[in-house]
């Protein structure tokens, strides 16, 4: 079983595939049981990394405070260890928190950022308020996450993800990432929250690219092809960038997304690979 020492922690990941490196960061409670169909996609062209943050999946799970910013480090602490320089970054929900941490704090070492059901911060609706709730009381029934995981957190490590995410706020620091940025959302993710919290993590990051999809906050989950055919057209058109030296400066980026629509929402689009800047 692949684990290593990361930090304060044994971290279980896994390594698929060769080429270029992408790292795969999932979202609250999850482990990379969920990235299923995503990881032979993308092994076909990348090596791809996938991890379980502390706290869920085969992960060390310490009752102890977590932070959005402390998962970001145990990430690149394992890029380290695999001797991994720079890479793409997919991150989803809890996930895309701790690449835009990652990419502001250590730009040279993101080739590129695919956020997924990505906010800069948790929505402060009433939805939020309920979600709260509904999820401490949940968190009572300590049979609740073994009908959602086959590797389930602990009571304790879940409510200190669930804090860690209520915490974290991108929207002063946003401007600092430099990474090409892709963000494909949800049209009705009750979880991030009304289109404005998807709108000011677009328009915070210079330059970054948005597609919102017909679903919820489990569209990839529903149809992973959704998130893949996306992704996966993203990165290769920012590695034929770098490759060619052609790769736009951040000035040119945003003058690119500012003449277009902020959004593309096409299923066929998607399925069948096309550019998800638009054009």
């Amino acid at each position: 079983m692949p684990t290593m020492k990361i930090n304060d922690i044994v971290m279980y990941y896994e390594v698929h595939g060769e080429g270029i490196p992408v790292v795969l960061i999932p979202g609250i409670w999850s482990d990379l049981t969920g990235w299923k169909t995503t990881i032979p996609e993308l092994s076909k062209r990348y090596r791809v990394i996938a991890l379980d943050c502390r706290g869920a999946g085969r992960t060390e799970k310490p009752d102890a405070p977590y932070s959005i910013e402390l998962m970001a480090d145990d990430v690149l602490r394992l890029m380290d260890a695999l001797r991994i320089e720079n890479a793409h970054l997919l991150g989803a929900s809890m996930g895309s928190r701790v690449a835009q941490v990652i990419a502001m704090k250590y730009p040279e070492r993101t080739r590129s950022l695919v956020l997924h059901v990505a906010a800069a911060r948790q929505s402060m609706s009433l939805f939020k308020h309920l979600l709260v709730a509904i999820t401490r009381f949940r968190l009572r029934d300590p049979h609740f996450f073994d009908r959602i995981s086959a590797y389930p957190p602990t009571r304790e490590s879940a409510l200190r993800q669930f804090d860690a995410l209520l915490a974290f706020d991108s929207r002063d620091w946003l401007g600092r990432i430099r990474a090409p940025t892709l963000v494909v959302n949800g049209t009705k993710d009750a979880i991030v929250g009304p289109r404005r919290y998807t709108d000011e993590l677009v328009s915070g990051i210079p330059g970054a690219d948005l597609i919102m999809v017909e679903g919820t906050h489990f569209l990839a989950s529903e149809d992973p092809y959704l998130l893949i055919d996306p992704g996966r057209a993203f990165m290769e058109r920012v590695d034929r960038d770098l490759a060619t030296g052609e790769a736009p400066s951040v000035a040119e980026r945003e003058e690119r997304t500012s003449l277009r629509p902020r959004a593309v929402a096409a299923h066929a689009s998607l399925s069948a690979g096309g550019d998800p800047r638009g054009g």
